[in-house]
């Protein structure tokens, strides 16, 4: 699947093999580059509510598990399902209740490794129950930190959230939605927010974000509810082991952004054709203030190296550390 650059402006020594998605915490302190160590860091605590209006903190919900949410039920009729941001071809089988195969059988012309969004998808009918897939109706049950909304100087406003694995399996195509209520008149509006990556290892985490286009009104409640996370089978193999160096980070004079420069590359005997890097900013509070995500224009050789470079901006506040995430596909 080729994902798509979520470029929000607001928004690892010896070898050994990784997780095909993990993070790191860096800072600004130079290190020699080509020298790999251990991603897995602990998440920067989120528990202090951003002031958003008129200088008073706007409520915030604490962390929740998120409301579960039914999956669609196969009709006997083919139906057309629309790609978003984070969908591969093994989630939107798993999320109608058919093969992985009778779903590529159907759309012969689609090449499931560059998939974009707008990719439009014939859902045949379940003739019978698929022996891929693992049943359960509702999204998997990950972990929901606190809602970060930051509102910009077009009025609109940015809103951040981590989802924490909490599972012993690794998770796949996590999406929120997030809800905005007019405190004043009770009209709600809501964006789903994506992540910048597919694959959630078990107890790790990874940010989402959502924007909210202007006008908002002065007073706004925002709320956050789990639409989607799906179980990645244990066998599968959609996911390879990638290593990074460990990334050298320049902090901006004021805090308002910073550049991230690494090196990826894959273990095994595979070739990796989509490799995706994200960026997360954070406050001195522990507070997720920008995201952005880089992807590969080129495929990486086992053996080979792959440099990255991102550039991810405060939405709100000085940025403070950064934290690095990587997937890989075949």
């Amino acid at each position: 699947m080729l994902g798509t650059l979520l470029a929000l402006t607001v928004f690892l020594s010896a070898c050994a093999t990784q997780s095909p998605n993990s993070q790191v915490t860096v800072t600004t302190a130079p290190v020699p580059p080509r020298q790999f160590t251990p991603y897995a860091s602990p998440t920067p605590a989120a528990t202090l509510t951003p002031n958003f209006s008129a200088g008073t903190p706007t409520p915030f919900p604490s962390p929740t598990a998120g409301t579960p949410t039914p999956f669609p039920s196969p009709t006997a009729t083919p139906r057309v399902h629309t790609v978003t941001r984070g969908q591969d071809m093994g989630g939107i089988a798993f999320l109608y209740g058919i093969t992985i195969q009778s779903l590529m059988d159907a759309n012969p012309d689609v090449d499931p490794r560059f998939m974009s969004v707008g990719t439009q998808l014939l859902i045949p009918a379940a003739a019978e129950p698929a022996s891929d897939v693992i049943p359960s109706p509702t999204p998997v049950g990950v972990l929901l930190g606190e809602l970060n909304c930051l509102r910009g100087k077009d009025e609109g406003a940015w809103c951040f959230v981590e989802v924490r694995n909490s599972q012993n399996v690794a998770v796949e195509s996590v999406s929120v939605l997030v809800r905005a209520v007019d405190l004043a008149s009770g009209e709600q509006q809501s964006q789903s927010a994506f992540s910048p990556l597919n694959h959630i290892p078990a107890g790790e985490s990874l940010p989402l974000a959502a924007y909210f286009p202007p006008p908002l009104p002065t007073q706004v409640d925002f709320a956050p509810e789990l639409m989607t996370a799906l179980p990645v089978p244990e066998e599968s193999q959609r996911y390879l082991p990638v290593e990074m160096a460990e990334p050298q980070v320049e902090i901006a004079e004021g805090g308002k952004s910073a550049n991230v420069s690494t090196e990826l590359r894959v273990n095994g005997d595979q070739t990796a054709t989509v490799i995706w890097a994200a960026a997360g900013a954070y406050n001195a509070r522990g507070e997720l203030i920008g995201l952005r995500k880089w992807e590969s224009a080129q495929s990486l050789s086992p053996g080979g190296m792959l440099p990255v470079n991102i550039q991810v901006y405060s939405s709100g506040g000085e940025i403070e550390q950064v934290k690095v995430w990587v997937e890989a596909r075949p």
